[in-house]
C-alpha cells in the first residue's frame, strides 16, 4: 500500500480510488479470466489467452490513469 500511496502522491497513478481499493481492483482484474463461472462461459465467448491479456492490460491502464 505504501508504494501505491507514494505513486498517487507523486501523480504517477490515479488517486481516483484510495490505495487499498485500487489494489483490490488491480488484483481482481488480474484474476478476471482465471476461472470463469459456468454462467459466464454460457453467456460470452471467452477470448483467446493473448486477447484476454490485452483486455486486462488495457483495463489496468485505464484504471490507473
Amino acid at each position: 500500500m505504501k508504494a501505491i500511496t507514494a505513486a498517487q502522491a507523486e501523480g504517477k497513478v490515479s488517486d481516483r480510488f484510495d490505495a487499498e481499493c485500487g489494489y483490490l481492483l488491480i488484483v481482481d482484474l488480474a484474476m478476471l479470466w482465471r476461472a470463469p463461472s459456468p454462467e459466464i462461459l454460457a453467456a460470452i465467448k471467452v477470448p483467446r489467452a493473448t486477447e484476454r491479456r490485452e483486455i486486462i492490460s488495457q483495463a489496468m491502464a485505464d484504471l490507473l490513469r
